[in-house]
């Protein structure tokens, strides 16, 4: 992806913005559940997600692909914790650990897949 976009040096901070973004969004969108309900910040945290997803899927420059990371971070450090929530006020304690197994599980496959489709459908889709 550097390389179409003709910024190298600076991928790094692809990974980087979401991970900062989102350690700064965990704490506030369990805050702001608190005080609003879960309903509506898992509502809002998702709308902001797929807000980045879009920017970064039309990025243009690598500066631009980070700010949609950044942004894409930002919505995603509210789902795993609030979903993970949302799973302890449903069920009982001893069902929790069953399904918060099964949905970090899921979790963790979307992420490794869905970056490592992303990047190959954007490298392939714009240019070798």
């Amino acid at each position: 992806m550097g390389r179409v976009l003709g910024d190298v040096e600076n991928l790094s901070w692809v990974v980087t913005a979401y991970l900062i973004s989102a350690t700064v969004a965990t704490p506030l969108f369990g805050k702001l559940s608190d005080i609003y309900g879960r309903r509506r910040m898992m509502l809002i945290s998702i709308g902001i997600s797929l807000q980045g997803r879009w920017a970064v899927a039309v990025a243009p420059t690598v500066p631009f692909l980070i700010a949609g990371r950044a942004l894409q971070g930002f919505g995603g450090g509210g789902l795993l914790p609030l979903a993970q929530t949302v799973i302890a006020d449903l069920l009982s304690p001893r069902e929790r650990p069953i399904v918060q197994g099964y949905s970090s599980t899921m979790f963790m496959a979307a992420s490794i897949i869905g970056l490592s489709s992303g990047a190959f459908s954007r490298t392939t889709c714009i240019g070798r």
